[in-house]
């Protein structure tokens, strides 16, 4: 009877720590993992870029990323290509033109962009953007973004 006490109050102490522990976790991954802060920016599709501008940088990545999504086609391109934006458009592109795609949205909103290059072997590499202005800095790779504060 008392081993049963014991175990009551074990089981009872793991789910409190757990709690005490999970919560604040699943809040903070929420922030950064989980839907937008502005719950109109969700909703863009097939939007001008103006529609990006006076954004927060999380809600500008979140804007850019969804107005991309109709046009976007990957095609690999030899990287001595420069392509149109009505090339990128109708035959599509690989990282490196969809990067610089990104860089140039983020030029014209002012923001501050650059290309990452990482290498995957000796000989390749993928390239992705990042966007960043005093609150911050977002990585967009393709058609995906996370953000993170300078908090």
């Amino acid at each position: 009877m008392d081993k049963e006490k014991i175990w009551r109050s074990f089981l009872l102490i793991m789910l409190i720590v757990n709690i005490i522990c999970w919560v604040p976790l699943g809040a903070i991954l929420w922030d950064y993992y989980g839907p937008d802060d502005n719950k109109a920016a969700m909703e863009l599709t097939n939007l001008p870029i103006e529609l990006c501008i006076n954004l927060t940088l999380k809600q500008t990545a979140h804007c850019m990323v969804t107005i991309t999504k109709p046009i976007y086609k990957y095609n690999i391109t030899p990287d001595s290509w420069d392509l149109t934006f009505e090339e990128l458009k109708s035959r599509g592109g690989d990282c490196k033109d969809w990067t610089e795609y990104y860089i140039s949205i983020a030029d014209t909103l002012g923001f501050y962009a650059d290309l990452v290059k990482i290498d995957v072997n000796k000989t390749a590499a993928h390239d992705l953007t990042v966007i960043s202005n005093e609150e911050g800095y977002c990585i967009i790779d393709q058609l995906y973004y996370i953000c993170t504060p300078f908090k």
